[in-house]
């Protein structure tokens, strides 16, 4: 589900501006302290900017140059080289994934190389797993003897702030440098999977998808695109959030995938979201609606793209409010947010997705299930044969390689539904590591933009790939 919440700020304040607008509140039988609400809000936008969203400028100076780059251009700035390839899925959706080309391996070692795909959640794109480290750069693999151990690398001390050279923050880059061919995937409606083999973007039914489409097409598909460029059978799979969704789901619906994906890391991983503390749960109300919508919701490319650099620029001395804008619907760890970055992150996230795909969130909070698109009694009867949606029945999941990285400050993956899932599993994970432990604050965003990412989360991931690199 992945960033949803820490891009739902961005996203409710283009909603705030519908809503504070009587026509729309009228329209939609608003209550009126929701309305009231959006006029307060908009009020504290307009004090922070110096105008209304009518007359303030859209280009705004930002120093920060990962800002206006795309993925690409993020890996190539680090000094690695980028590869973008085209995934046809099953179904027609064309989704371009990255991939880290790291010029220092040495060319007897290219090819042997185990590949790792890293999925980003909700909202989001490849951005994730390359944008919070700036002070990295490729280095030789494997190591000569002369050089310093990669054992140093790894501590459990978890002292010092991450985005080094020998801890950078962007696991994407941590894994490149370590030996791993690393594939950045992105899912159908974000800026990167916004193209179909038949179908414009424009076309209502190219929004007819939610993560049921992305767990049956698009996983398998970018899996098995890496498996035929890489001659390998196995890989390993980084799932952060709605990442971590596609991976139970596609396991529980397809068991024999155990055999393929090894390990699978879950980052902040979520089946249920019920019990959710974040206040996107109070968008589950309007799930009824939201489920016979076909379009598109919420990218960086429009309102939101000038609505980061006004409120985060350097130039605005109130960075706190925009970060506690994205604090609001992710649990609030202000040690981990690098406020000068801030403008950045924003300029890549909400990168897109539908408005199917958010009301079947929507759903799941209110049924407390894990379970498919529900269609309506008819069309559930058309689709699946049965009145109610089927379950992801997690108990089919035979994986004995799955790592799960939690946090009992993640408003999101909530320790309860978290709890549950794993008692639902009847397979014992790999490996657990509470980040509450060493970081009490630990939330839902800090597993890709923590401040200490690198020191704390992913060397661990990389122990883990360690065990499971010869398979």
């Amino acid at each position: 589900m992945g960033m949803m919440l820490r891009t739902m700020a961005s996203i409710g304040l283009i909603g705030l501006c519908l809503l504070s607008m009587p026509e729309w509140s009228e329209t939609l039988g608003l209550p009126k302290r929701m309305t009231d609400f959006a006029d307060d809000a908009m009020t504290l936008f307009e004090e922070i900017t110096g105008g209304t969203l009518e007359d303030v400028a859209p280009h705004v100076y930002t120093s920060d140059p990962d800002t206006h780059r795309n993925v690409s251009e993020i890996i190539r700035s680090r000094g690695y080289l980028a590869e973008e390839h085209d995934v046809v899925t099953q179904d027609g959706y064309i989704l371009t994934v990255q991939r880290i080309v790291n010029p220092l391996v040495k060319p007897e070692y290219r090819n042997k190389l185990k590949p790792v795909i890293m999925q980003h959640g909700l909202f989001s794109s490849a951005a994730d797993w390359v944008i919070n480290s700036v002070q990295v750069k490729p280095e030789p693999y494997p190591k000569n003897s002369s050089d310093s151990s990669r054992d140093s690398y790894i501590d459990d001390t978890f002292d010092g702030v991450g985005d080094s050279q020998e801890h950078p923050n962007s696991l994407g880059f941590y894994l490149a440098n370590r030996g791993y061919d690393v594939w950045l995937a992105n899912s159908r409606g974000n800026i990167y999977g916004q193209r179909h083999v038949h179908m414009s973007s424009w076309n209502p039914k190219f929004w007819s998808f939610s993560f049921d489409e992305q767990i049956e097409f698009d996983l398998p598909g970018v899996i098995e695109y890496v498996q035929k460029v890489t001659g390998k059978h196995k890989v390993g799979y980084v799932g952060h959030s709605q990442g971590t969704v596609m991976g139970f789901g596609l396991l529980s619906s397809k068991p024999e995938y155990a055999d393929v994906i090894e390990p699978f890391v879950a980052l902040a991983p979520v089946a249920y979201v019920h019990h959710t503390i974040s206040p996107v749960k109070y968008f589950a109300v309007y799930t009824p609606v939201f489920s016979h919508i076909d379009m598109w919701f919420g990218t960086s490319n429009v309102a939101v793209k000038y609505l980061a650099p006004l409120v985060c620029s350097e130039k605005n001395i109130k960075k706190k409010i925009c970060a506690n804008l994205l604090f609001l619907t992710t649990g609030f760890d202000e040690d981990e947010l690098d406020e000068d970055r801030v403008a950045a992150y924003l300029n890549h996230t909400p990168s897109g997705t539908s408005v199917k795909n958010v009301a079947h969130y929507g759903q799941e909070i209110i049924s407390r299930r894990f379970a498919h698109f529900d269609h309506g009694i008819l069309g559930n009867i058309m689709k699946y044969g049965t009145h109610s949606p089927p379950d992801y029945d997690l108990s089919k999941i035979r994986s004995k390689s799955i790592a799960l990285f939690i946090a009992e400050n993640d408003w999101l993956a909530a320790p309860k539904d978290v709890a549950r899932m794993r008692a639902e599993l009847t397979v014992e994970p790999y490996y657990v590591f509470n980040v509450t432990t060493v970081k009490p604050k630990w939330n839902h965003i800090d597993f890709v933009y923590g401040k200490n990412a690198g020191t704390i989360i992913n060397p661990e991931i990389y122990k883990i790939m360690e065990a499971f690199k010869n398979d």
